[in-house]
């Protein structure tokens, strides 16, 4: 799972830079009116996920919705940095996006973040907010329930195995 993680990681790190590449040539206005709806669809993809984790919680289904939480929080990564991206253009300017790219791609998020405190959308931030959180939450819980599976416990269990 660890390797298939990785690979989906690179996959979304390769498309982001994609993403900025043709941001840089064709403009913000061009990706704005394409990924705009699905930056709207996000708390639908949320709750999607959190149904996921919810299903989980029956020990039969928990080892086949792993994976797919997972990719949930991968998608949802992925419209936080969007949307991050376009915020931080949209009120600062071009060297902030570079700045926020160069703090390893996920800089992009505190960056946006400080913009929607200074043009006070309250709105939006809280948008990025509860984004950034559905994000660590799903992966922690994907993490901390593989191993349990694999370590046939929690992770006191676990510790207790390794001492």
């Amino acid at each position: 799972m660890k390797t298939l993680g990785n690979a989906l990681l690179s996959l979304f790190i390769f498309l982001g830079l994609i993403f900025l590449i043709f941001l840089f040539f064709k403009g913000a206005q061009f990706f704005a009116a394409i990924l705009a709806p699905l930056v709207i669809v996000a708390p639908t993809i949320i709750g999607i996920g959190i149904i996921f984790v919810l299903l989980s919680l029956v020990p039969p289904l928990k080892r086949a919705l792993l994976f797919p939480i997972l990719i949930t929080s991968y998608i949802v990564g992925f419209l936080l940095f969007v949307e991050s991206a376009f915020l931080t253009l949209d009120v600062f300017n071009i060297l902030w996006l570079i700045v926020g790219i160069l703090l390893c791609g996920f800089g992009i998020t505190p960056i946006a973040m400080i913009a929607c405190i200074f043009s006070q959308q309250w709105g939006i931030l809280a948008n990025l907010v509860f984004m950034l959180a559905a994000v660590v939450f799903f992966r922690w819980y994907v993490y901390h329930e593989a191993m349990k599976l694999s370590m046939g416990g929690g992770p006191k269990e676990a510790q207790a195995k390794v001492e």
